[in-house]
């Protein structure tokens, strides 16, 4: 199997493992990034769930509409650093610092879904991140999200 193929194919799979947080963090409902790509609710439960594998179709939706929040809402840094971390560049962290950075986002999703303002989410989330000794060390360059992640796809 190419490299393009395995990178597609986990760039799905991470986007999927991480969707629900990811959704929070951008301040979405399920039924929120449903409508936004045409999808139900019990659709969107059913990716977070892992009950329905995440096909190519739904994948290209969900990050074009994450595109166009971090690009039009600025004020949400943290979504484009949690994106970067997550799903664009995981391939520079190991399964172990890949782990510890999902168990920091999922905490910090937890408090977005619970109300804390993005800003104070940000801050929270560097605290917490950079705690984790490779990310430290990686510095910034983890946290810039792709604009070529539709190279996997072409």
């Amino acid at each position: 199997m190419s490299n393009l193929v395995v990178n597609k194919e986990n760039q799905i799979y991470k986007l999927q493992q991480n969707l629900s947080s990811i959704r929070k963090i951008a301040g979405w409902t399920m039924q929120d990034l449903g409508d936004r790509i045409g999808l139900t609710k019990q659709t969107i439960s059913n990716l977070e769930n892992r009950k329905t594998i995440m096909n190519l179709t739904q994948y290209i939706a969900i990050r074009k509409v994450l595109d166009d929040e971090m690009e039009s809402n600025k004020s949400n840094e943290l979504l484009s650093k949690v994106v970067g971390l997550l799903i664009d560049n995981s391939d520079q962290l190991d399964d172990e610092t890949y782990m510890k950075a999902q168990e920091v986002v999922n905490t910090v999703a937890a408090s977005a879904a619970s109300g804390t303002p993005s800003k104070n989410l940000k801050k929270f989330f560097d605290v917490l991140i950079m705690s984790i000794p490779v990310i430290a060390t990686i510095g910034v360059a983890i946290f810039i999200k792709s604009k070529n992640w539709l190279r996997f796809f072409k």
